[in-house]
């Protein structure tokens, strides 16, 4: 029966199960206007220190990163720092992606790729030297991967960085390490 369905496809005709229920999801404090603006004055100021507190980590949220990741991030809230938008763009933006399977973020990806916070399909330990949180969710236009930094003294999850991949299929999201 299970090779039959593959053989047929019907296996990869399901749909991911969120890791939280959309009403207990976190929800920006921001409206998607005000990140546009947001990203918009930082690639426009290079010299500004900007930072931009998106909402508060929900209850379910935490307590999904905990079982994912290990990290208590109960009563943290999401911010996006001036620095890493700027990263972002110098590093994943539209003509600076260098991984092969990538593909380079433009300022409506990045906004976009908020929603892999907001519903992931997978959220995961990051590889980095610092504790940090990698948000995954599969959309339409491919993978996006959004990784926080977990700083304990502010009570923050920052986002460091993100990039997008192209999506073999919807069930088959492929990230690539940094």
């Amino acid at each position: 029966n299970i090779m039959r369905k593959i053989e047929s496809g019907e296996v990869w005709n399901r749909e991911a199960k969120p890791l939280y229920s959309k009403n207990l999801a976190p929800k920006f404090m921001v409206s998607e206007d005000k990140i546009s603006k947001f990203i918009s004055a930082v690639l426009r100021n290079p010299q500004e220190k900007l930072v931009l507190t998106l909402g508060k980590v929900s209850e379910a949220e935490a307590k999904a990163i905990k079982e994912a990741t290990g990290f208590d991030v109960e009563g943290f809230n999401h911010v996006w720092l001036d620095e890493d938008v700027r990263h972002i763009q110098n590093n994943h933006g539209e003509g600076n992606e260098k991984q092969k399977n990538a593909i380079g973020l433009t300022q409506e990806d990045m906004r976009e790729a908020l929603k892999a916070i907001e519903a992931p399909d997978k959220i995961e330990k990051a590889p980095r030297k610092e504790p940090s949180i990698r948000f995954i969710k599969t959309m339409d236009d491919g993978t996006y991967t959004v990784v926080e930094v977990v700083r304990q003294k502010k009570k923050r999850l920052a986002i460091k960085t993100m990039w997008k991949n192209v999506t073999k299929n919807k069930e088959t999201a492929t990230t690539t390490p940094r």
